[in-house]
């Protein structure tokens, strides 16, 4: 048995009764952990193995899914929660990280990155707009993909040409 700290990337129910939820961790990367039960049990997982929330999970490491026996929040941002724009550019920034990376590939500037964007969402009037860039360009030059002729225009296309993957900024309302 271990414990590891990760960011909740997706959470979804198989198996009617437990749990699938893809973390990324900045010592080993992208991880996919199985709660056993954990759609029954409010008082191991309730709703802490939702997407943006930061867990201790108590894991052992086995195969391609690691169970996990049991979770516990160390950061989770009820902001981002009240508001649709806010969640919408949250779950934006998550897609992308899922998009970036692999299993087991330890990216800590990556898991940084996403965590200080979710603490901005998270801030009392955050500009999302401005937030939203910020993580983009912070994004592109980790990857090595800015240059100095980069524009924030030339994001969208840059992302696809790396990942193959189109992505599509949220519409904020």
């Amino acid at each position: 048995m271990g414990v590891v700290t990760g960011i909740v990337l997706a959470s979804s129910v198989i198996f009617e009764r437990d749990k699938r939820v893809e973390l990324i961790t900045p010592d080993i990367g992208r991880i996919t952990l199985i709660g056993k039960g954990a759609a029954a049990s409010v008082r191991r997982f309730g709703g802490r193995v939702e997407p943006t929330t930061v867990i201790e999970a108590t894991v052992r490491k086995s195969g391609a899914l690691w169970p996990m026996s049991d979770s516990v929040v160390v950061e989770a941002f009820p902001r981002i929660r009240e508001n649709f724009n806010r969640i919408s550019v949250a779950m934006y920034f998550i897609n992308l990280v899922r998009k970036m990376t692999v299993d087991y590939q330890p990216h800590p500037d990556l898991y940084a990155l996403l965590l200080l964007g979710l603490r901005q969402l998270g801030a009392q009037l955050p500009n999302l707009a401005q937030i939203r860039q910020e993580f983009e360009a912070q994004l592109m030059m980790l990857e090595g993909l800015a240059d100095d002729q980069y524009h924030s225009l030339q994001f969208t296309q840059r992302f696809a040409e790396y990942t193959g993957s189109l992505v599509v900024p949220p519409a904020l309302i």
